[in-house]
Order: C-alpha cells, then sequence, then structure tokens
C-alpha cells in the first residue's frame, strides 16, 4: 500500500523541468474564470442596471430591448414585459394607435393589456371624431362592440357628423343623418331645423317656391307657418314680374293666375299670355299660338291675330309635309297632312304617302304594317292587290323563319337522324358511332343540327351541347353563351348570337370558322366545309371552301332563309322562289321553277323544298330513293342528311327517305316530336323510348 500511495504522489509531482509551463498554465485558467465571471455576473449586472435607468429616464423602448436581450438573467424578463408594457403606454399618449396596439397585443394576457388595447381603439377613435372624419369613427366605435361608452360615442359621432354637414350647408345630407339618429338626444329637433334653415337659405337664394313649400312643410314649427304665408303672395307677384321682363310669359301666366285677385294679377295675365301667343307665333309654334289667342276670346285684336295664326300654320304644315315625304318619313307626313283635313290636296297626298310607305314596309319585310297600311288605303290605286300579295309574303317568311332558321327540331346526318321531343329530350335513330347517342341524355333541348358525325344541341338558356365525332374540335361548345340558333356542317359547328354576331368551331383548314367580323346576322348554315349567314337586310354572307362556286352568294339579296349542302348552297326568297350556288351534280340546283317555298334543305348530292301547303319537292341523287318526298303531306319541317331526307310533320310524327342502312330511316314510330319549337316541356311527358336507342349500329 505504501508502495502505492507513492506512485500516486509521484504521478502527480512537478517535474521541475515542466514548472514554467505550469505557471502559465495556471494563470490562463485564473484569466478564463475572471473572465467568466466578469461575462456572466459583472457585465450582465451593468446592463441589467443600465435598462434599470432606462425605464427610469422613460425610454421603454430601449429599456425593452435591453431587458429582452440579458434573457433570463435576474428578473430581466418580468422588467421586459414591463418596460413594453410602458412603452405602449407612452405610444398612447403619443398618439400612436397603431404602434401602440401592437405592443399590447404582444404581451398577451399581461396585466390589463387586452382592456389597453380597446383603450387605444377608443382614443383612435375619438381622434378621428375630434378630426371630423365622422363616419371612420363611428365605424371605428362600432368595432368596439360593448366596450366603455363606444355605443354612445357612435351616435355621437352621426350627430357631429350632422352638426358639420348643416355648418357647411348641405342641408340633405344633414337632414338624412338626423332621421337616421331617430329619438337620440334632439336628433328630431334638429331635422326641423335643417329642413327650417333649408328654407331660409333658399329663400335668401331667390328659390321661392321651394322656399315656400319647405316652410310649409314644417307646419307649426317656429314660425314657419307664417313665413310660408308672408313668402307666397308677395314673392310670386315679383317672380311673375320678374318672368315677364325674361320673356317667360308661359310661367308668368301661370304665376299671375295662381295668384287670382291678388293687386292686378288677372289683367297682366291676360296682357302675359297675349305676348306670349305672339312670342309662339313669330317662332312658327301655330298650334301653340292658335290655343293661346283662341283662349284671349276678343282682347285687343286677338280674333285677328288667330286667323293669321291658321293661315300660316297650314302652310307652313304642308310644307313640312311635302318635306317629310321627299326624305321618306311616310308617317310623319301622313300624320301632317291628315291633320290638314280640307286645305289644298292634303287628303290626296296622304294616300300617296301612305302607299309609298306601305310599299316601303314591304321591301323590308315588315308584312303586319305593309297590310295594314295597304287595307287602310280601301280601293285606292292597287291597294286591295297589295294587301293580298303581303299576306301570301307574310306567310312564306313566318313559315321560313318560325320552322327552318332559329327552331329546327329534326337533324339529319350521315348514317343517323336525330330530333327533339316536346318534354326536350332528344330521340335518335341510326348508328351509335363517335357516341352519337349520347345526346339521349341531353334535357331542355330547344334545336339543334347534325354534321358528318355529330350532333348540336341549343338549350332553351342559349349554351349548347355537342356529341360524336370531336376529331376537329367541332364539339368544342361548352363554352358559348346566348346563343339562339346553332348550324352544323361536315366536321364544323356554327353558333347564332342574340346579338347577331357569330361563332364557330372545328376544322377550319378552308376559313369554314372565319366568322368573328359578322354582324348583324339572323340565320346561319353550315355545309361540308363553308358556312354561310343571313344578315337581316335579305343579303348572304359566305366563307370556306368556294371550288364549286358554293360561296358565290355576294349578289344575293330579299333571301328569308339558307341552308347548304356538301357542295351547294340554297337560299329561299321572300316571294316563295329558290335560288342556288355551286355544284349542280346531279341535278341538285335545279330549282328555278319552283316556288311557293317556305323552306328549303340540302344534301349530300340533292335538295328538298317545303311548300307552303305542306308537300315537298326534292331534286338531284336519287339512287336510295332520298328525293321520294311528293307524297308526303302536312310537313311542317325538313331536313337531309348523306343521302336520305327527313320530314316533320304537323301532329309530331316523322318521316324518311333514302338509304335506310343503320336504322337511320327508322322512325316511323316517333311521336311527340317538337313542332313548333316554343312549346315549354316542363309538364311533358318522358315516354319509355326517350332512354332507348332506335336503328341499327
Amino acid at each position: 500500500m505504501k508502495e502505492t500511495l507513492e506512485k500516486i504522489k509521484g504521478k502527480f509531482r512537478l517535474d521541475n523541468r515542466y514548472l514554467p509551463y505550469g505557471i502559465v498554465a495556471g494563470v490562463l485558467i485564473a484569466i478564463i474564470l475572471i473572465w467568466t465571471l466578469v461575462a456572466k455576473v459583472f457585465v450582465p449586472g451593468n446592463r441589467y442596471n443600465g435598462a434599470q435607468a432606462l425605464m427610469a429616464a422613460g425610454k421603454f423602448q430601449q429599456a425593452m430591448e435591453e431587458f429582452t436581450a440579458l434573457g433570463s438573467f435576474r428578473d430581466a424578463a418580468d422588467c421586459a414585459k414591463e418596460s413594453q408594457y410602458a412603452y405602449g403606454c407612452q405610444l398612447l399618449e403619443q398618439g400612436l394607435y397603431t404602434e401602440a396596439t401592437a405592443q399590447f397585443k404582444a404581451l398577451g394576457d399581461y396585466s390589463d393589456a387586452r382592456d389597453k388595447i380597446s383603450q387605444v381603439r377608443y382614443a383612435a377613435a375619438d381622434e378621428l371624431l375630434q378630426e371630423g372624419k365622422y363616419d371612420e369613427a363611428a365605424s371605428a366605435f362600432y368595432a368596439l362592440g360593448g366596450y366603455s361608452d363606444a355605443a354612445d360615442r357612435i351616435l355621437a359621432a352621426r350627430y357631429d357628423k350632422g352638426e358639420s354637414l348643416l355648418a357647411l350647408g348641405k342641408f340633405d345630407e344633414a337632414e338624412a343623418t338626423f332621421e337616421a339618429l331617430g329619438d337620440y338626444s334632439d336628433a328630431a329637433q334638429r331635422v326641423r331645423q335643417v329642413r327650417y334653415q333649408r328654407a331660409d337659405t333658399q329663400l335668401r337664394a331667390g328659390k321661392y317656391n321651394e322656399a315656400r313649400d319647405g316652410f310649409a312643410a314644417l307646419g307649426t314649427y317656429s314660425d314657419a307657418a307664417q313665413r310660408a304665408a308672408d313668402v307666397d303672395l308677395e314673392i310670386s307677384y315679383v317672380q311673375a314680374g320678374q318672368l315677364v321682363k325674361d320673356g317667360a310669359y308661359s310661367d308668368a301666366v301661370t304665376s299671375y293666375e295662381k295668384l287670382g285677385d291678388y293687386k292686378d294679377s288677372a289683367e297682366l295675365a291676360r296682357s302675359a299670355r297675349y305676348a306670349w301667343a305672339q312670342q309662339e307665333f313669330q317662332a312658327c309654334d301655330y298650334d301653340q299660338a292658335e290655343a293661346l289667342f283662341t283662349a284671349l276670346g276678343d282682347y285687343s285684336d286677338a280674333p285677328q291675330q288667330l286667323e293669321n295664326v291658321i293661315e300660316a300654320r297650314n302652310a307652313q304644315h304642308y310644307s313640312d309635309a311635302e318635306q317629310l315625304l321627299e326624305v321618306g318619313n311616310y308617317q310623319s307626313a301622313i300624320l301632317v297632312f291628315e291633320q290638314l283635313g280640307d286645305y289644298s290636296d292634303a287628303a290626296q297626298r296622304a294616300q300617296e304617302a301612305a302607299y309609298a310607305w306601305a310599299e316601303e314596309c314591304y321591301a323590308a319585310q315588315d308584312y303586319d304594317k305593309a297590310e295594314e297600311l295597304f287595307t287602310g288605303l280601301g280601293n285606292y290605286s292597287d291597294a286591295p292587290q297589295q294587301a293580298a300579295q303581303v299576306r301570301n309574303s307574310r306567310l312564306f317568311h313566318t313559315v321560313a323563319r318560325d320552322t327552318t332558321q332559329l327552331r329546327k327540331s329534326i337533324a339529319a346526318g350521315n348514317t343517323f337522324t336525330a330530333a327533339v321531343r316536346e318534354n326536350g329530350t332528344v330521340i335518335i335513330a341510326g348508328t351509335d358511332k363517335d357516341g352519337i347517342t349520347d345526346a339521349m341524355n341531353w334535357r331542355d333541348i330547344f334545336a339543334l343540327d347534325a354534321g358528318y358525325a355529330h350532333l348540336v344541341g341549343l338549350t332553351k338558356d342559349g349554351t349548347v351541347v355537342a356529341a360524336g365525332s370531336n376529331k376537329y374540335g367541332q364539339c368544342d361548345v361548352s363554352e358559348w353563351s346566348d346563343i339562339i340558333s346553332v348550324a352544323a356542317g361536315a366536321n364544323h359547328t356554327v353558333g347564332l348570337r342574340a346579338d347577331g354576331t357569330v361563332v364557330a368551331t372545328g376544322y377550319n383548314l378552308d376559313g369554314q370558322c372565319d366568322v368573328s367580323s359578322w354582324k348583324d346576322i339572323i340565320a346561319v348554315a353550315a355545309g361540308g366545309y363553308h358556312t354561310l349567314g343571313l344578315r337581316a337586310d335579305g343579303t348572304v354572307v359566305a366563307t370556306g371552301e368556294n371550288s364549286s362556286g358554293q360561296c358565290n352568294v355576294a349578289d344575293w339579296g330579299n333571301i328569308s332563309a339558307i341552308a347548304a349542302g356538301f357542295d351547294h348552297t340554297i337560299g329561299l326568297r321572300s316571294n316563295g322562289t329558290v335560288v342556288t350556288a355551286g355544284s349542280n351534280g346531279n341535278g341538285k340546283c335545279e330549282v328555278s321553277d319552283w316556288k311557293e317555298i317556305v323552306a328549303v334543305a340540302g344534301g349530300f348530292d340533292h335538295t328538298v323544298g317545303l311548300r307552303a301547303d305542306g308537300t315537298a319537292l326534292a331534286v338531284g341523287f336519287a339512287i336510295y330513293g332520298a328525293c321520294d318526298v311528293e307524297q308526303w303531306t302536312d310537313i311542317v319541317q325538313i331536313a337531309c342528311g348523306y343521302d336520305h331526307t327527313v320530314g316533320l310533320r304537323s301532329d309530331g310524327t316523322v318521316v324518311a327517305v333514302g338509304n335506310s342502312s343503320k336504322g337511320r330511316c327508322d322512325v316511323g314510330e316517333w311521336t311527340k316530336i317538337r313542332t313548333g319549337g316554343e312549346k315549354d316541356a316542363d309538364d311533358a311527358s318522358e315516354d319509355d323510348d326517350n332512354h332507348r336507342f332506335h336503328g341499327g349500329h
């Protein structure tokens, strides 16, 4: 054991050789210990004392920062909150409300910091009130809810706003403000004061009528009734005299007549009326002058002046009527001629004007007005014959518009046929290629049209749906709106907006979708690779492929309906004849002898027309029997597919002829197909076959 202890002692015994190094190490350790003591005790203590001094000096923000930096030293954390609280109070006193709010929010539940936030907001609201920012102040007090007297201060802010508006002479706003205060303070009394002050201001501004009405409306308030009575008579008398000086004789007469027997008002009223009559005579307002001189009776030379007025008026009116007739303002011309009675040849000129107007209305396809005018002319010239012609034209026009242009209930594609039922659903016969039968899930359909392998439907709300092939985007119509008519070409789709503009989508290699510049369009049609638009003036515009001249329609006029085949175009004139352009393969454009036509349709290589009597006729490719329509009767709509034809009867049934492969002509059992296009579908029942596909694949 003794030896072991000696070994241990020897282990820690200093070797004299290493004594200097030991001393240096000891000194370094002492320095480190001293520095640590200074860093952890003396320096923080000094900084703590400095922060206390800053607090005492009112430099709370700096003190807060110092205490925060001291971390857990002594009670620095508590002192930091105390200094932050004091800093928030300091900001509040300085009116720095936003900054003060931020400090108090940061303190959370410390002391009454949360209450201080409300105090800050209250002070901010009060400052807004003092600055005259009444609405902002009211909003700020409202945000305080039940704090202190914030609810009362809201009303006070609005009351002060009313006072400010009154001081500025903004009486209407002031009145509205006080009225909104209800029974707060003396707000009701202030409303009456505002009205009184407004009337007084109006009086001083020479607004006598307004002032009088204002005082009168105040009833027994103050001396309002007396002031109204005092203002009324004398001011009106003076005002009437000034009106005469200003040449405002009409107003002067009114004012003097209201005064009754006050002073010489009655005599002055007659004098003003005479001057007024002379004024109107000089201004060529003969009707007014006549009325005024008539009312004067035998006053002065009023009877003679009356005769002069009548003669001048008749001459002027006759001249005016002639000018109106010359510029084509027939309605006004007729009215003036008729008012002239037996003056000169006015009656004859009225008939001539009515006849010219009727012709203009007829040319513009305003058939109702044209018939009314021709009928009203009796046996004048050939008016009876013209009236009959108008009635025939209206028939053609109406049928064409209502059944073919905007409300197509049947459509024929390449290998399918579709129709809209009375209940707004769609029924289909033929192949289901590319998902055509998806259309049988549609609802609220108003009209439809078919392309080569796609189907387009128009809903009652002006949106558009599509089914079938979408190889070229021809079915991308979901974003369309405000559409009133649709048309489908081989691989493109066209929509007519209610404002007369046109949209299109799909295959556009030939420019058949370049329709964005079109306007004033009332109907559209789509062929194989071309698009047609019918303008309101009866002309036609076209775009797309023109290899066969199918777009050569620029010289067409008086057109009431349009249709497009694969490479030809059909136009229905308002007189019931038909014009075509494009390829005449198989004689499909040989329609020059057609008449009394009310609707047209075009297929791949054939053309079909619907007569006014409900029969049909067709020309063109007839191998499959697509033109065998001569036996049809009671037809109201027609549609052409690639090589088949479909007709809708007035009883809602459908007939079809042509290539019947794939079931495209299997429509014999269809019923309740919409015939007018406007029948509501809300109460219509759905048959079992609404959701059943008809035909083969």
